[in-house]
């Protein structure tokens, strides 16, 4: 029988303002918690859930391991924007390779995205602000880099990269405002040094996403 990786760490101190029900080890965060655990357990990765960090002024929702690749996850459900960057700036001076916010609410995700990145600057590319299912899905992109594909299935996945100007021609959305929609963290995207690139498969996944269809009414 496995032997389970999740490892669920019991902080020190918990703050007193906490929702049963929503807030940290509230019913609606638990249950994000062990659902994103769960799933990054079955791709290989060291789970730990409410890990304290910076000796101990810190606690991180989720905590995933595999190798080099660290990702911290921070689950907003009632939190301000400013408890939020507080966690976020505590993630990023802990290491994490990855921060990732994430909220199963769409607009105050967009909020978040929009007030946190204009206060972190050059470490924008770390942070990433995701629904739970984009979560589970960048988990899965993560092994793209870290799993050894094969040549031709690298090849594959290259030719399918392209540029800002060819997303516009694809979108009918001018770079300018694909430029805004990365730094606020709302559409896929792959960065190479200091270059953007955009997968194909993942923006018509996006859009796919994006569309409305309204109910027939009998």
């Amino acid at each position: 029988m496995e032997t389970s990786t999740i490892e669920t760490v019991q902080p020190s101190v918990v703050g007193s303002s906490i929702e049963q029900g929503y807030g940290r080890g509230g019913d609606t965060h638990t249950t994000l918690q062990q659902s994103i655990g769960r799933f990054a357990e079955t791709r290989g990765y060291r789970v730990y859930i409410e890990k304290e960090i910076l000796e101990g002024s810190g606690i991180v929702d989720v905590v995933l391991e595999k190798g080099d690749l660290t990702i911290a996850v921070e689950i907003s459900i009632t939190s301000k924007a400013g408890q939020e960057l507080a966690h976020v700036l505590r993630c990023l001076k802990a290491g994490f390779k990855h921060v990732a916010v994430v909220s199963p609410d769409p607009r105050a995700l967009a909020q978040l995205s929009k007030s946190i990145m204009r206060s972190i600057d050059r470490k924008r590319g770390r942070v990433k602000f995701f629904s739970p299912e984009q979560l589970l899905h960048f988990i899965d992109k993560m092994e793209f880099g870290h799993k050894g594909l094969k040549r031709s299935e690298l090849h594959e996945d290259l030719e399918c990269l392209i540029d800002a100007k060819e997303l516009e021609r694809l979108l009918s959305i001018d770079v300018k405002t694909i430029y805004s929609y990365v730094q606020r963290g709302i559409i896929p995207y792959v960065r190479i040094q200091s270059n953007l690139r955009f997968s194909k498969p993942d923006i018509l996944e996006w859009i796919a996403e994006q569309s409305f269809k309204p109910q027939k009414h009998k």
